[in-house]
C-alpha cells in the first residue's frame, strides 16, 4: 500500500506500473488513497460539459485525466486499488471483459468479507446520460445486491491494454458526498443515481481504508494462482513517477485534451 499522494502522482504511478508489467510480465496489485479530493476523466472523455472548474478550484480539488478510459468521477473517501498484470497468461489473463469479470469476482470476495451484500452484475444497464461513471452499470461491475441502494454500482472501473499487459484501476468508496460530486461534474444539486451507494453503507457501519485494505489484499491472495508479497518503489521509479507527473498529469493542455490510442472502456466492451 502506496502513501498518500495527489491525484497526478497516482495517475503516473500507476501508468509506471503498466509499463513495468508489460516489460517484466510480472502481475502488481497497488492499493492507495488521495491527499486530497481530485476529479478524474477518462483517457478519450471529452473535458468540455465534464467539469466545473471553478467549483474544483473553490473546493481544493485536483482535476486530472487518467490513463485508463471511462467516465468521470471524484475520488475522495475511498480506497482506489490497480492492478497490473499479463493479458496472456497467469491468474487474470484473458480479453478485456474477462479479466473485467475475474478482478471483480475477487474484489466482490474482498467487500463480502467486511459484511457488504453485493453481486457481480450479468447484463448492461443504461449508457450515461451525463460525465459520469457512477450514473450506470454494465455487465461485470460490482453492485449492492440488497437494501434500499439494491442494484446502485459500488465499484467504478476502467482499463487499459498495452500488448500483452493490461492496468485497471478502480474506486471503491468508503463514503460519499453527492453534492460535492455533482458540483465538480457542473451538475445542479445531486441527480438521483448520481451515486447512490458506499462501502460503509453497505455494510451498515463505517468502514475505513485501512480495514477495507486488508480485506482486499485477503481476496487476492486467497484467488488460485495469485502469491502475494509486499514491495515499494525504487529510487529510479520515482524518479519517473515525478517525471510523468510533471510532464504529463500535471500538464494543464494533457488534462485538457483527449488522448486517442489503447485506451478501453471495459463497462461498455468498446475501444474509446
Amino acid at each position: 500500500m502506496d502513501p498518500v499522494h495527489d491525484g497526478a502522482w497516482n495517475m503516473a504511478a500507476d501508468e509506471l506500473l503498466l509499463e513495468q508489467v508489460w516489460r517484466r510480465e510480472e502481475a502488481v496489485l497497488r492499493l492507495y488513497r488521495w491527499i486530497r479530493p481530485a476529479w478524474s476523466l477518462g483517457r478519450t472523455q471529452a473535458y468540455e460539459g465534464s467539469v466545473d472548474e471553478t467549483f474544483c478550484r473553490s473546493k481544493g480539488i485536483d482535476i486530472v485525466r487518467r490513463p485508463t478510459g471511462g467516465w468521470a468521477l471524484l475520488h475522495d473517501r475511498e480506497l482506489t486499488y490497480a492492478l497490473a498484470a499479463p493479458s496472456t497468461e497467469g491468474a487474470f489473463a484473458g480479453s478485456v471483459l474477462e479479466t473485467y469479470r475475474k478482478i471483480s469476482g475477487v474484489l466482490a470476495g474482498g467487500l463480502e468479507r467486511l459484511g457488504a451484500a453485493v453481486a457481480v452484475s450479468s447484463r448492461d444497464s443504461r449508457r450515461p446520460t451525463g460525465p459520469l461513471c457512477f450514473s450506470a452499470t454494465s455487465a461485470h461491475e460490482i453492485v449492492v445486491s440488497g437494501g434500499g441502494s439494491a442494484g446502485a454500482k459500488l465499484v467504478g472501473s476502467s482499463q487499459r491494454r498495452r500488448r500483452s499487459a493490461f492496468l485497471q484501476h478502480g474506486s471503491i468508496p468508503l463514503e460519499i458526498d453527492p453534492e460535492l460530486q455533482a458540483g465538480a461534474a457542473g451538475l445542479a444539486g445531486a441527480p438521483e443515481g448520481l451515486h447512490p451507494a458506499d462501502l460503509s453503507g453497505a455494510c451498515g457501519r463505517r468502514i475505513g481504508f485501512d480495514e477495507a485494505a486488508a480485506a482486499v489484499v485477503d481476496s487476492f491472495a486467497s484467488h488460485p494462482g495469485v502469491w502475494l508479497f509486499e514491495g515499494g518503489w525504487t529510487e529510479a521509479e520515482r524518479a519517473e513517477i515525478e517525471r510523468l507527473r510533471a510532464e504529463r498529469y500535471m500538464s494543464v493542455p494533457w488534462t485538457r485534451g483527449r488522448r486517442r490510442g489503447g485506451a478501453i472502456d471495459p463497462a461498455w466492451s468498446t475501444w474509446t
